[in-house]
C-alpha cells in the first residue's frame, strides 16, 4: 500500500486532483479519502468528509482541503511530521501563486519552505526524497484548465480557437498560460462567450473538469507549463 497526503486550497483542485489520477490510469486501484481542515490559526481542526470503499487498492490518496487561500502550505507544515510517522511516500500541497504571491518570488519561496521542512525535521537535509513537493499553480490552477483547449468545445461547439484567438489577446494552444495575470478571470471570459457560468461552484467545477483531456495533459501540457509538471513529478513517484 501506498499513501499520498496533498493539501489544497480549495474544491477546485481536490476535484481536479482525483479526476487527473483516475484518468491516467492506475494498475491496481487507487481509493481517495478527503478531509476538510477548519478553525483559525491557533487551532485547525482535520474532519474527515467522504472515502472511498475500501476492496484492496493499491493506492490511497488522502486530500486536505483548507478552504482559505494562505492555509494549505501552513497545513502541510503543521501536519508533517505526524504524516512521516505514519508513512505516507508523498506529501504534496497544491496552492495558487495569485493572490497572495508573485510568480518572481517562487524560487525564493520553495526554498524557504524546504529550509523550514528541514528545521522541523534535520534527518531531511539527508534524505531529500522525502521533502514535501511545493506545487504552485502559475497564477492559478485555472491556466492548466485553459491550455487544455480542445476542452472548450466539449463546452459548446462554437467555443473554436479560432474565435478565442479573435476575441482576446491569447491564444491557448500556443501562448504560456503561466504568463497570464488572472487566469480564472481568462476563463470565465471565454466561457461568457456562449453564457457558461464559472463562479467554483461544485457543479461548475466538475463540469470543467470533466470536460479535460486528462490524458493529453499528463502526456504534454508538463512538457509546456513547468508548473504542472511539478504536479505530475510528484503523481508519478506515487505511482511507481
Amino acid at each position: 500500500m501506498r499513501k499520498m497526503a496533498v493539501f489544497v486550497e480549495g474544491l477546485t483542485e481536490a476535484i481536479f486532483l482525483e479526476r487527473f489520477i483516475i484518468e491516467i490510469g492506475v494498475q491496481g486501484g487507487v481509493r481517495f479519502e478527503r478531509f476538510g481542515v477548519t478553525g483559525n490559526r491557533s487551532s485547525r481542526y482535520i474532519n474527515k468528509l467522504r472515502s472511498d470503499a475500501n476492496w484492496g487498492q493499491t493506492f490511497e490518496v488522502y486530500i486536505f482541503t483548507s478552504n482559505n487561500d494562505s492555509r494549505a502550505i501552513s497545513d502541510l507544515l503543521d501536519n508533517y511530521l505526524d504524516l512521516l510517522k505514519k508513512d505516507y511516500c508523498v506529501i504534496m500541497s497544491i496552492a495558487d501563486v495569485r493572490p497572495h504571491r508573485k510568480r518572481e518570488d517562487l524560487d525564493d519561496i520553495v526554498r524557504k519552505l524546504k529550509d523550514m521542512v528541514i528545521t522541523a525535521d534535520p534527518s531531511k537535509s539527508e534524505h531529500p526524497t522525502l521533502m514535501p513537493d511545493f506545487v504552485f499553480a502559475v497564477m492559478e490552477i485555472e491556466a492548466w484548465f485553459l491550455a487544455e483547449h480542445t476542452h472548450f468545445q466539449k463546452l459548446h461547439p462554437d467555443l473554436t480557437l479560432d474565435r478565442i484567438r479573435a476575441e482576446f489577446d491569447f491564444d491557448p494552444s500556443n501562448t504560456n498560460m503561466e504568463l497570464r495575470n488572472n487566469p480564472s478571470s481568462d476563463l470565465q471570459s471565454v466561457y461568457k462567450l456562449e453564457g457558461i457560468r464559472y463562479a467554483k461552484h461544485e457543479s461548475e467545477i466538475r463540469r470543467t473538469v470533466n470536460a479535460l483531456n486528462c490524458e493529453d495533459m499528463y502526456l504534454t501540457l508538463s512538457q509546456r507549463m513547468p508548473s504542472f509538471g511539478g504536479l505530475v513529478d510528484a503523481i508519478d513517484r506515487f505511482l511507481t
